[in-house]
């Protein structure tokens, strides 16, 4: 059960199952934890001033936890800060109260585990009650990923061909276009997003001669009642440059122009993969 703002210096206590300092925990922990002043977090362990600043918001996060006091000058020293870690977000922050259990935090972030300078900080239930307490339709879901549409050739228009989705309308979609080389040995989701062209927000994509031997995908952002969802085509690959031939001009990097809707064409290659962000 939610409950009010719990108070500076109460003893709380969190289930975890994330890492520690000696491994991975191999089944459901419990950690005791102090809820800590706004303050504290915000400006850290005391001989320190090492908290989070603006990147906390009272209003909707809670910290707890103690740091680490332990001798800094001592390599065999056993850290014996107390706090929730990699692998425990989204676990609870709880309190015990007369009439039960009571839910305060939900495990959210933090800089590195049980440090000397800063506390973890959790979402404040009290806060989020009345969204939780909520009726919210069906998260935004992708059951057919979309897909570049198109001769990936220079001078070319691709589409991007949004595929299937459910959940609770209306569903609301954008685009974005991302290239990556071909020989990029991290050409995963983390390299096309760090290789965006541009913010190309339409559904079309005209191949540039910059463009020679890429990688080319599209990024489906579809936002519901209570959800969003971005979804990642595979790849269509543009052919590489012929040798010998003169490298592109600058004035070949000409931006796109959205238009139009998806239509027909050969599909592109690789995989897909997405990420979710829940919110009224």
């Amino acid at each position: 059960t939610a409950t009010s703002n719990a108070r500076t210096g109460t003893a709380a206590k969190a289930a975890r199952t994330g890492t520690s300092s000696r491994s991975v925990a191999n089944g459901l922990e419990e950690a005791a934890l102090p809820i800590v002043s706004d303050r504290a977090c915000d400006v850290g362990g005391a001989g320190a001033g090492l908290g989070y600043g603006r990147d906390f918001d009272p209003n909707t996060m809670i910290c707890a936890g103690s740091l680490d006091t332990s001798d800094a000058n001592d390599d065999g020293a056993v850290t014996n800060g107390v706090d929730s870690c990699y692998g425990d977000s989204g676990g609870p922050l709880m309190v015990t109260t007369s009439a039960g259990p009571r839910l305060v935090g939900i495990v959210s972030f933090g800089e590195g585990c049980a440090t000397r300078d800063t506390y973890g900080v959790y979402t404040r239930v009290a806060a989020m009650r009345p969204f939780l307490a909520g009726t919210h339709g069906m998260p935004v879901t992708n059951t057919k990923p979309p897909k570049v549409l198109g001769t990936p050739s220079i001078g070319a228009t691709l589409h991007c061909g949004k595929g299937t989705w459910t959940g609770a309308g209306p569903i609301r979609f954008s685009y974005r276009w991302a290239r990556s080389e071909d020989n990029d040995p991290s050409n995963d989701e983390y390299g096309a997003f760090e290789r965006v062209p541009g913010s190309y927000l339409g559904g079309t994509y005209k191949v540039k001669q910059g463009d020679r031997g890429s990688l080319i995908r599209c990024i489906v952002i579809a936002r519901g009642a209570s959800s969003t969802k971005a979804v990642v085509s595979a790849f269509a690959k543009v052919p590489g440059r012929v040798p010998g031939a003169p490298a592109p001009s600058p004035s070949d990097e000409g931006d796109s122009s959205p238009s139009g809707s998806p239509s027909g064409g050969p599909s592109g290659g690789g995989g897909n993969f997405s990420f979710d962000t829940f919110g009224s």
